[in-house]
C-alpha cells in the first residue's frame, strides 16, 4: 500500500492559530506544556503534533478541527450502544452485525467465490451496527418468517395427501429460544419444540 499524501497544511495552521490567539512561541509552548523549540519544530515541519496536542493549538486561537467525509458533511463517530463480545470488547468496525439464519443442510454445489453476492452485501453497508434491541427485533422476524415458511411448506404436504391443514398457531417464542436446541422451559408457544407435525420434544435439563 502506498503513502497517502499529507493534505493538511500542519506549519500554516500552528502559525495561523498563533496569529489567531496573538500568541508567540514560548506563550504556546507554555500553555501546550512543551518546549518552544517543539513548537519551532512544528512550524518548520520537522515534527507533527499527535492528534489531541493539534486540536489543541487549534483551539487556543478560536479554531476547530473538523473531520469531513467524501460529500463535505461532518463525520459521526459510531455509537458505543452497540452489543460487545464475551470479552467486552468492540466488535470489528469494518463487519456487518446481523441476524442471519443458517439451517444445517447439505447439497451439492459449485464452490466457486460468490463475488457479485459479496459486492451486494457491501452496497447495503450502514453507518454504524445495531443496537442489541435492533438485533433482537431482527431475529423475532426471522424466526416469524421461517414459521410462516414451514406452516407453508406442511400445509403443501397435507393438501396433497387429503389432510385437513393445521391451524396456525402463533409464534410467541421468547429469543431464547432461538439460541437454544429446544425451548426454553418458560416458553409457552413451544414452536420450536416440534409444533409442526414432528412430535413434542422433551424439556432441555
Amino acid at each position: 500500500m502506498g503513502q497517502t499524501k499529507l493534505l493538511v497544511d500542519v506549519p500554516g495552521l500552528v502559525r495561523r492559530a498563533r496569529r489567531e490567539g496573538d500568541l508567540s512561541q514560548r506563550e504556546l509552548a507554555a500553555l501546550l506544556g512543551v518546549d518552544q523549540a517543539t513548537v519551532s519544530r512544528w512550524e518548520t515541519g520537522q515534527a507533527v503534533p499527535d492528534v489531541l496536542t493539534f486540536a489543541r493549538v487549534l483551539a487556543l486561537g478560536g479554531l476547530d478541527l473538523a473531520v469531513l467525509d467524501a460529500e463535505g458533511e461532518p463525520a459521526v463517530p459510531m455509537s458505543e450502544a452497540p452489543p460487545r463480545d464475551g470479552q467486552g470488547r468492540h466488535y470489528p468496525a469494518h463487519l456487518d452485525l446481523g441476524e442471519e439464519y443458517h439451517p444445517v443442510t447439505w447439497e451439492l454445489r459449485l464452490t466457486t467465490p460468490h463475488r457479485r453476492r459479496r459486492d451486494a452485501r457491501r452496497t447495503l453497508c450502514v453507518a454504524d451496527h445495531p443496537t442489541r434491541a435492533e438485533l433482537d427485533a431482527a431475529r423475532r422476524r426471522g424466526r416469524e418468517e421461517r414459521c410462516a415458511q414451514r406452516v407453508a411448506e406442511l400445509h403443501a404436504r397435507r393438501g396433497t395427501c387429503g389432510h385437513p391443514h393445521p391451524e396456525e398457531p402463533p409464534c410467541s417464542c421468547p429469543v431464547g429460544c432461538e439460541e437454544q436446541a429446544r425451548s426454553l422451559p418458560a416458553c409457552g408457544c413451544r414452536c420450536e419444540s416440534g409444533w409442526l407435525g414432528e412430535g413434542p420434544v422433551g424439556l432441555a435439563g
